[in-house]
């Protein structure tokens, strides 16, 4: 099968690989489409992402669906060859305490990753464990799973501190979880969503998805602007996505007494002057969302519903044999991208 390897900092080749075969437990699946994440462009350029280290001659790719097209005798009776699939890329090793709390996401003995750790979906075929895999309906296409993944650790955000119907919230940062984050807030009956940032063309796509307002922080005062919508009160809820330093400094300054924040976004860098004294006495609750945990089929009832449309965030889609171009794409953001996915067998439908 055709495959794109990475063989280190910068560098995706395609190649022809053995097809995987399911091991124990396990389901082959051919591959739709992938999403890039930015996650896969911190590896491509050499980053480490979690405790483990990222093998070359790996396959990258998290977000991914497609169709079984084989099992393990070991895998349950209800997976079926031609089923449509989604998969989970998160797991751990079962057997330490977090683990067996049901926090796979934060193994104590660091998660393995498809995609990161183990083979993923830039690939004609991929495999994964049977629990990792999810049926998806008709109505759920296979453009919203190659970018699912992301909505589904929103929604796990949402599950750690519930949004009331009629807050106002705010939403830093328009890359792919902001606008994620702008659909599902919009579809949980918030009275006001107000996305912010510094890519006029994601905040503009951000307001036809789902945003009331939106602020371009590099033209006008991030402050100033959340008080004058907010009359003066703050937001209700906050989501951090951005994950840089001036909007962990603000995020507390735009916040409402017993307001949420919900951070998302991961600080490339530690983050300084973070003022803990203004959390304590606003008295603000807050959480961070780190993976997908036990949260996919939540998700997939979400979009099945037709509540919000995944496939809104996608602005490009590459073959396999350009996905060095779509990398560059992604890094640089160039073109105006928001969300980039390979598309690898087109003829599934």
């Amino acid at each position: 099968m055709k495959a794109a390897l990475y063989k280190g900092p910068e560098k995706i080749i395609i190649e022809e690989i053995p097809t995987p075969e399911p091991g124990d437990g396990e389901i082959q699946i051919k591959v739709h489409s992938t999403g890039i994440c930015g996650t896969d462009i911190h590896l491509y350029k050499g980053f480490k992402v979690g405790m483990l280290p990222t093998p070359q001659n790996i396959v990258f790719g998290h977000e991914f669906g497609g169709i079984i097209t084989k099992k393990d005798k070991n895998v349950p009776g209800e997976y079926k060859a031609g089923q449509r699939v989604v998969v989970e890329p998160n797991i751990g090793c079962g057997k330490c305490k977090t683990c067996i709390a049901g926090h796979y996401v934060h193994c104590e003995k660091g998660q393995s990753i498809i995609g990161i750790h183990r083979n993923g979906g830039f690939a004609e075929y991929a495999v994964a464990p049977h629990e990792k895999v999810f049926l998806i309906p008709e109505n759920f296409s296979f453009s919203a799973a190659s970018v699912f993944e992301p909505f589904a650790i929103c929604v796990y955000g949402l599950v750690r501190a519930p949004l009331i119907p009629g807050d106002t919230v705010v939403v830093m940062g328009p890359g792919v979880a902001g606008l994620h984050f702008t659909m599902l807030a919009r579809a949980s009956g918030a009275s006001k969503v107000i996305l912010t940032g510094t890519n006029q063309a994601r905040l503009d796509l951000g307001k036809n998805i789902g945003a009331d307002v939106t602020v371009n922080v590099n033209e006008k005062d991030l402050i100033e602007e959340i008080m004058k919508e907010t009359n003066g009160e703050g937001a209700d809820y906050v989501f951090e996505a951005a994950g840089v330093q001036s909007s962990m400094e603000n995020m507390v300054k735009i916040a409402a007494s017993k307001a949420k924040v919900c951070i998302y976004g991961i600080p490339v860098e530690p983050v300084n002057n973070i003022d803990f004294g203004e959390y304590l006495f606003k008295d603000i609750t807050i959480v961070t969302a780190a993976g997908a945990q036990n949260t996919f089929p939540q998700a997939i009832k979400i979009v099945s519903s037709d509540v919000v449309d995944l496939r809104k965030v996608i602005s490009h889609t590459f073959s396999l044999e350009d996905i060095e171009r779509a990398f560059e794409v992604v890094d640089r953001r160039l073109d105006g991208v928001a969300k980039a996915t390979i598309l690898i067998n087109p003829d599934i439908k």
